[in-house]
């Protein structure tokens, strides 16, 4: 259970980091997809935007977290490895 709290906390991290490197727009688009649960058309036509945008954009910020995720993992599996609990 605190290995789960952790991982959320993290991808919220990750989400904070990636949020302030995409254009708003694009950032928009992939919360519509994802959360909204909107369709490509749906988002595509609310954002003004063409639809293989709307699937790019999706696809970047994926790519994105998903490459945070593992800079965050790495930087925690390294500090735990240097520091070792102690009892």
């Amino acid at each position: 259970r605190l290995a789960q709290t952790f991982d959320l906390e993290l991808r919220d991290v990750a989400m904070d980091r990636v949020r302030l490197r995409v254009k708003p727009k694009n950032w928009h688009a992939f919360e519509l997809r994802t959360s909204g649960g909107m369709s490509p058309d749906e988002v595509a036509a609310r954002l003004g935007i063409p639809r293989h945008e709307v699937d790019v954009a999706k696809c970047r910020v994926i790519k994105l977290l998903r490459e945070e995720i593992d800079k965050l993992r790495k930087i925690r599996d390294d500090d735990l490895v240097s520091d070792p609990p102690t009892d």
